[in-house]
């Protein structure tokens, strides 16, 4: 929780502590958390759009395996990453 408090100022949104997917008016950020990517939930403004923050949507965060099989997408207090399962090679796609 400490992470998403730098983010949003300890003003949590109920969507990350419950899980859930982002309403409207939020976007996607790939992050590089201690070596893994994973995607988390930021509020779209201009702000975000001068920095360069590109926006993605949810449906557009996906996960693939290049070599055996798993890699499913799922969620942990709002970030999206991927499970690996019996995957050698998974990947994070935006």
């Amino acid at each position: 929780m400490e992470f998403y408090s730098v983010i949003y100022d300890k003003n949590i949104p109920s969507f990350i502590t419950e899980n859930k997917n982002p309403p409207a008016g939020y976007s996607f950020s790939k992050v590089n958390l201690f070596g893994n990517e994973i995607m988390v939930p930021v509020k779209s403004n201009s702000f975000s759009t001068e920095l360069g923050i590109s926006e993605i949507d949810d449906a557009a965060v996906t996960c693939s395996c290049s070599s055996g099989s798993g890699c499913v997408k799922k969620s942990f207090m709002g970030a999206k990453y991927c499970d690996a399962g019996s995957c050698t090679k998974c990947t994070l796609n935006d």
